[in-house]
């Protein structure tokens, strides 16, 4: 029989140490981005392409944008979650069993099946017309083409709607930080315990302790990979 609602019901303090978390978390990536997005836009960006890309762009007016698994380099993604995933094993040896479950969970989530929940597509720039590594990966190995943009107004046109800000259309320049990244992740992650620890010894049935892990690996399943991102693409939605 499928438990009704009242029984996966969470009780209101871990309810609550729950939403908290979650703004935490939030809190966390917004900080960064913030700081990232408040960098100006270069008053000329540059995208690079091969032949075929650059009469696409022309012919149709549109810029294509790739799902985040497609780019030339994947791997980025699942290297920039690897702070995550190796915190999180780190946490669940010397947790409680409660804890050790969900952070066994999640770290399997973020490395095996990452590719079911981050669906971004980007489309990336440079600020160099002449960029070697732009050339080689972007280019057809230097025999393709650099198409300069005005950025303020390309930026506005993705980024707005009749000067009103599109839902996930953002904007922001890469980091390689890795330092910074692995300390954006661990706070995301650090008040697990707590939220976990509320639950504890109160007796509550296995639905709503599955129905708390399961709030838990979806809620903080997206800031993590949020963070990711930042690291992985430049200008994302330029």
């Amino acid at each position: 029989m499928a438990a009704t609602r009242d029984e996966r019901t969470l009780p209101k303090n871990v309810a609550d140490a729950l939403g908290q978390l979650f703004q935490n978390a939030q809190a966390v990536y917004a900080e960064f981005a913030h700081k990232l997005e408040a960098e100006p836009t270069p008053n000329v960006i540059y995208h690079y392409t091969d032949a075929r890309g650059l009469r696409g762009i022309l012919e149709t007016g549109k810029l294509w944008f790739t799902d985040i698994f497609y780019l030339n380099d994947p791997t980025e993604l699942r290297h920039s979650l690897s702070f995550a995933v190796d915190f999180l094993r780190k946490e669940a040896a010397k947790g409680s069993p409660a804890l050790k479950l969900f952070l066994e969970h999640l770290g399997t989530m973020l490395s095996r099946d990452i590719e079911e929940i981050a669906h971004f597509f980007v489309c990336s720039f440079s600020k160099s017309s002449d960029e070697l590594g732009q050339w080689r990966a972007y280019a057809d190995d230097g025999r393709g083409f650099a198409i300069g943009f005005d950025g303020k107004a390309l930026e506005e046109a993705f980024a707005k709607i009749k000067g009103k800000l599109v839902p996930g259309h953002i904007t922001f320049p890469v980091t390689y930080d890795d330092t910074v990244l692995q300390s954006m992740q661990e706070r995301i992650i650090a008040k697990v315990d707590d939220v976990i620890s509320r639950a504890q010894g109160r007796d509550l049935s296995n639905d709503i302790v599955e129905n708390l892990l399961h709030q838990l690996v979806a809620g903080l399943a997206l800031p993590l990979i949020q963070t990711g991102s930042i690291r992985l693409t430049y200008h994302a939605s330029l």
